[in-house]
């Protein structure tokens, strides 16, 4: 079963100090001392339904047979970057067609020309000005 959420696995990985003691308490090396630890075992009998991210991550981790959470992570990255297809730089690989086709009014075409200009340098160029008109092409009268 894969339940073991991203979010859930990042958070076990950022935690991961605590999941010794947290194995020694699930094997009953170490008795439960508050109510949370108790509460805890229960969640991992089945007793009783997750509430914390602790209780949901651990319990959804050890239905895996803990995995190594560094390779789970990175391959749950890659999962997600082919299901959105989004390609190794971050660049989004979707189809054009997918997404709306807007009409654009007349102000809002003439906005994105400038900006497009703006952004192209079309408004840096300089012009040159020749004065007298066009060179002959040879022919004389």
């Amino acid at each position: 079963m894969d339940k073991l959420s991203l979010q859930d696995a990042t958070f076990l990985k950022i935690h991961s100090k605590y999941l010794p003691n947290i194995i020694k308490l699930r094997d009953g090396l170490i008795q439960p001392l508050k109510p949370s630890h108790k509460r805890f075992l229960n969640v991992l009998q089945g007793k009783s339904s997750p509430v914390t991210q602790w209780e949901r991550a651990i319990l959804h981790w050890t239905e895996m047979n803990e995995p190594d959470l560094v390779e789970y992570i990175s391959n749950k990255i890659d999962e997600n970057k082919k299901k959105n297809k989004v390609s190794e730089n971050g660049i989004n690989l979707k189809n054009s067609s997918n997404q709306k086709n807007k009409k654009l009014t007349q102000k809002q075409k003439q906005l994105e020309i400038e900006i497009n200009h703006r952004k192209s340098g079309y408004y840096k160029q300089s012009l040159k000005f020749v004065s007298g008109g066009l060179p002959s092409l040879g022919k004389k009268k």
